[in-house]
């Protein structure tokens, strides 16, 4: 028998997230908990207005099939399309945290990484994109330039239907040379 847990967590965001659609100051996430003979794998998702999702709805929906993940339902029984559990759980947040506890229990039952359970090598490096939030043009010219100090290398710019071209202007001016900018509503 494998023991379910199923809580929000929310996390204080550095400075608020400002893009087109609104403002946050803080990201929360509901996080799934699998302990099965002691080992507990753990997995989280971000549920978004935007499709419909809510805190409580993610929630519902890993409650629902709360019953199967206690009887040990199994990442392959989860994806099979036409099983109970995926008609019960459509593709979204409360799939992907499930999905990720069972990758993560399996992980540490074998005593394995996630990149030796599924055999492949982690890069060396990899580049992420940092986000410019919406400000005025100085205040998002300042972010870049902090954001390239503190060793970004891809900006990823959020854009509202305002001052368009001034910020990407004093972004480019406050961003090093060779900094790619991908800008983003």
């Amino acid at each position: 028998m494998r023991n379910v847990r199923v809580y929000e967590e929310a996390w204080p965001l550095h400075t608020p997230f400002v893009i087109a659609r609104g403002s946050r100051s803080e990201a929360k996430v509901v996080v799934v908990e699998l302990e099965e003979d002691g080992v507990k794998g753990v997995g989280e998702c971000t549920p978004y207005p935007r499709y419909g999702e809510s805190i409580a709805s993610v929630m519902a929906q890993v409650m629902a099939i709360g019953e199967q993940l206690e009887a040990g339902l199994t990442r392959e029984q989860l994806q099979r399309p036409g099983a109970a559990a995926w008609r019960m759980l459509p593709a979204g947040a409360a799939r992907n945290a499930i999905d990720c506890a069972l990758w993560d229990l399996q992980a540490r039952r074998e005593g394995k990484t996630l990149a030796q359970l599924l055999g492949v090598a982690l890069p060396n490096r990899v580049i992420t994109a940092q986000t410019v939030v919406i400000g005025t043009p100085d205040q998002m010219a300042a972010s870049a330039a902090a954001l390239w100090q503190a060793g970004a290398q891809l900006l990823k710019v959020k854009l509202d239907d305002r001052l368009i071209s001034e910020r990407l202007i004093a972004i480019h001016q406050a961003a090093a040379e060779g900094t790619p900018v991908v800008a983003s509503a």
